[in-house]
């Protein structure tokens, strides 16, 4: 069974506020408390939780796309455009 969107984002919005709270703690909408034991579990549960939403809500994914200077080589080693090897 899948996970309505708006209770996504109040799970969203309850990690955020544990993420702002010194203790990493936060209640939830619900009542319930979530405690994490490191900023580095709270950040993987907020991106988790976006990455949900996004794929509930139709919105595609997140890309990274690599980029580079014009002039420069794209890779380490390969000559410049125009250039001699």
């Amino acid at each position: 069974m899948a996970i309505a969107v708006t209770e996504l984002q109040s799970m969203l919005d309850t990690v955020i506020r544990a993420i702002g709270n010194p203790t990493l703690r936060a209640r939830g909408p619900d009542g319930r408390e979530v405690q994490y034991r490191s900023m580095d579990e709270a950040l993987k549960a907020k991106g988790t939780l976006e990455d949900l939403i996004r794929e509930a809500s139709g919105v595609p994914p997140r890309v990274s796309l690599a980029t580079h200077r014009r002039g420069e080589p794209a890779l380490p080693g390969w000559p410049r455009p125009g250039g001699n090897w």
